[in-house]
């Protein structure tokens, strides 16, 4: 949710510093929380003998996660406008947290 919060922002960036700096700190929440939240449950789903192969193939998802959606973004942003390609972040990331608390 925060991660579509902080794309929503960006579309309706506000020239201050103290928004931007808003923004900016809704991103390190977001992504601090991600961070440890994925590697905890990725060490309690997996086996302790595969936990390294695990954490690897989860850095790689992620990886190649990141850079199909610099794609996908740069392609909207570019070829409409900067709004569309964070429209299209708070949409997945919305979506995503959708399904996340639908499998609770």
């Amino acid at each position: 949710m925060l991660s579509s919060l902080m794309a929503i922002g960006w579309i309706v960036a506000m020239p201050s510093v103290w928004y931007l700096g808003l923004l900016f700190a809704l991103g390190g929440i977001y992504i601090a929380a991600e961070d440890a939240l994925e590697g905890a449950i990725a060490a309690g789903l997996l086996p302790e003998d595969l936990r390294g192969s695990g954490y690897g193939l989860m850095a790689t998802i992620n990886g190649l996660g990141d850079f199909v959606s610099s794609i996908m973004v740069g392609l909207l942003w570019t070829s409409f406008t900067p709004g569309v390609g964070f429209a299209y972040s708070a949409i997945l990331s919305l979506i995503g947290a959708i399904i996340i608390l639908r499998m609770r």
